[in-house]
């Protein structure tokens, strides 16, 4: 196993994780070490150091996401072997990763957004999102229009996603630049023990920077902002 994978540079190091998975010739074996490396390091992580891994696990393949011009089958693949070993260590763990992102995205990197969340395991709570669905049902396709005629609809669709994720003991995303900061509170005041909340508003970029507003043995979430 190399420095690289024992280290946990998995989404560090996300372009040569991925060429590792598409240079092989044996695919499922070289996913097993990936997964075998994230556990390992998973594992071994004190109380605040899975926390802080929680906040990566998170943020990171959002900064990912939002920084590349497409997502391939082994880019998912490698979200879903990182994700799959982060599910298993956290569930024995009893911790939970929520993810609220003050974000406004255009409709197609919202979609990408939504697939490597998916693969990661995460429950995606979105009106921008419901309301491209919406929209596209009654064909009427684009964010703009979509948003502005399902708004209301969409955001009460989005937040019921949300608030019935965390009872099902749920990793879950929240990403929307439509709505207030009251309600993005109104959402961290439902996460129970257990839960690591995160908050970005900053504009997803390496080197910018995010909010832990609750820690995993936290009763109440701190204020966002």
């Amino acid at each position: 196993m190399t420095a690289t994978l024992g280290s946990f540079h998995l989404l560090d190091d996300f372009e040569a994780t991925c060429h590792r998975l598409k240079a092989t010739a044996n695919v499922a074996a070289e996913q097993e070490a990936i997964l075998e490396a994230a556990l390992e390091r998973l594992a071994e992580a004190s109380v605040d150091e899975f926390d802080h891994l929680a906040v990566h696990h998170a943020d990171k393949p959002y900064r990912i996401v939002n920084n590349v011009n497409m997502l391939d089958d082994v880019s998912l693949l490698a979200f879903r072997t990182i994700g799959a070993a982060f599910e298993a260590v956290s569930t024995e763990r009893n911790v939970r990763v929520a993810f609220l992102v003050d974000n406004l995205a255009p409709a197609d990197r919202l979609r990408g957004v939504v697939a490597v969340f998916s693969a990661l395991g995460f429950v995606v709570a979105s009106p921008e999102h419901v309301a491209l669905q919406l929209g596209e049902h009654d064909g009427l396709p684009g964010s703009g229009s979509a948003l502005a005629r399902y708004r209301d609809e969409a955001t009460s669709v989005a937040r019921r996603i949300f608030i019935e994720a965390v009872p099902e003991r749920r990793n879950v995303l929240w990403l929307s630049g439509e709505v207030t900061l009251d309600e993005l509170q109104s959402l961290a005041s439902v996460l129970t023990p257990g839960y690591v909340g995160v908050f970005r508003n900053d504009a997803p970029i390496d080197g910018s920077t995010v909010q832990l507003f609750r820690r995993s043995v936290d009763t109440t979430s701190a204020p966002l902002g």
